[in-house]
């Protein structure tokens, strides 16, 4: 019997495990269940949260950005004014360990390290500019979806170090088709 119960308890907490490294996973859909696509009303059933729209429907600006939390993460939700003039999810970022890619990239992962990770995908690395110049300690490094172009994961690294991550389809193919 003891036997049994041992077994039963490994496994609970191997599921549960397995189930919350899901919650936080950083994948070209979203992270977790925060998927890119949402509706404002399926954000706030998700969240558990009232999202107040300061732009959206209030003047002609097609996006907005509303800090939440999402299972104990701080992230930024980043809203789009869709055609049917709806909110929606269009990108999820976040500077909380807890985010992580598949291959375990995350908070305080090297440069290094993702070149190496993803040496056989398509990386768009540049430096972030503060007033016309390249600002040396800091770069961006964007991960393309080799199927599907459109979609991104953007690591911003200051120091050559993960400080935050953000899933949206990537700036330099946003609008072509």
């Amino acid at each position: 019997m003891k036997k049994i119960f041992l077994l039963f308890f490994l496994a609970t907490i191997t599921t549960i495990t397995h189930a919350q490294k899901n919650d936080y996973l950083v994948s070209y859909d979203g992270i977790g269940a925060l998927k890119l696509g949402l509706s404002k009303a399926e954000l706030e059933k998700l969240l558990k949260i009232n999202i107040t729209l300061r732009h959206i429907g209030v003047d002609e600006v097609y996006v907005e950005t509303i800090k939440a939390k999402y299972l104990g993460a701080d992230v930024s939700l980043h809203l789009f004014r869709s055609e049917e003039k709806v909110a929606i999810l269009e990108g999820v970022s976040t500077s909380s360990p807890l985010c992580k890619t598949a291959d375990g990239i995350g908070t305080g992962t090297d440069q290094s390290t993702i070149i190496n990770k993803f040496e056989n995908d398509l990386l768009i690395i540049h430096p972030d500019y503060e007033e016309d110049k390249p600002n040396s300690n800091q770069i961006t490094i964007t991960l393309a979806g080799i199927n599907d172009y459109r979609s991104g994961i953007t690591f911003t690294l200051v120091n050559k170090k993960v400080i935050s991550i953000k899933v949206a389809p990537t700036p330099e193919f946003r609008d072509r088709e």
